[in-house]
């Protein structure tokens, strides 16, 4: 229970998660034991699962098709405690600035507005700063209460995930072996994660194969494509997309009708291996982060 009449602070001694979120900390009571952003809960609602079926016209049942995950919705609550009236007033300002949905989609919009959240969690025994893309959606609700001394305000955040999936802040990447061996790529998390793939040149070839052997799935590339010295192309399994570093050619039209793709890493490890026919020096690089629901 906290004290807020002891002295050294009104949370000198409680130890809570922090969540980190547009370059705002909540729950650091530490670095100003007299204002911060204290939170009473974070509520996450369970992931919206998106499923088409339909009747069978000429036999009983349905025809139930594949499954897929939708968004999420966090509500996060707290309050704010602050030591004087003109620090609650500029606390109350800044909170509504960090999540304001406009400001956030006017200041980031390769994203759309939407921000990582971070904070630490343990699995396994392992800690990991864990981080999933929100943003806002409707400017925080905030409230005075009077019973206190008019020093502390409640508030409410209401924020959406278009991906549901969490990861870990740490990106796992390696060089591929580019022969026809298979290299090991590990997702930590519990489920499927999506690996992005970087081929920079100098680099010719006339079809390229990128495989999860473990798994059977592969997508192949068919068509001449170089790549002078230092330039990339992208093939981005989680944003659907292939594509040079400057995002102006799209290569999508390359993937030979045989491919799969998207493909993911399932949880633990997977042997992975590219292969191409002409295929010169340059290198390509593998990036992922382990998932978890």
């Amino acid at each position: 229970m906290v004290d807020f009449q002891s002295g050294g602070g009104f949370a000198s001694s409680i130890t809570r998660k922090e969540y980190s979120y547009n370059g705002l900390t909540l729950n650091d009571t530490s670095t100003d034991t007299d204002n911060y952003y204290l939170l009473d809960f974070v509520d996450i609602d369970d992931v919206q699962v998106r499923n088409i079926e339909e009747e069978k016209a000429l036999d009983d049942g349905i025809q139930d098709y594949d499954s897929y995950l939708g968004r999420r919705i966090y509500r996060v609550t707290g309050k704010i405690v602050a030591s004087t009236q003109a620090n609650l007033e500029d606390m109350m300002q800044d909170l509504k600035d960090y999540f304001n949905p406009r400001l956030l989609q006017e200041n980031n919009a390769s994203t759309n507005g939407y921000m990582p959240l971070t904070w630490s969690e343990d699995f396994g025994g392992t800690t990991y700063t864990m981080r999933l893309e929100l943003k806002p959606m409707a400017i925080p609700a905030i409230q005075y209460d009077f019973e206190v001394g008019g020093l502390v305000a409640p508030f409410e955040i209401i924020l959406k995930a278009r991906d549901p999936r969490k990861t870990d802040s740490s990106t796992i990447s390696a060089n591929l072996t580019i022969t026809n061996s298979a290299d090991t790529v590990t997702n930590a998390g519990t489920y499927m994660a999506w690996p992005t793939f970087t081929i920079t040149g100098p680099i010719y070839f006339s079809s390229l194969t990128i495989s999860n052997d473990t798994t059977g799935k592969y997508t192949s590339l068919s068509g001449a494509i170089s790549l002078s010295s230092t330039k990339e192309l992208v093939v981005n399994m989680a944003d659907r997309r292939i594509y040079t570093g400057t995002n102006v050619n799209d290569y999508y039209q390359y993937v030979t009708s045989g491919s799969t793709f998207p493909w993911d890493i399932n949880s633990g490890s997977a042997q992975i291996s590219i292969t191409g026919h002409a295929l010169s020096a340059g290198t390509v690089k593998y990036s992922l982060r382990s998932t978890w629901i």
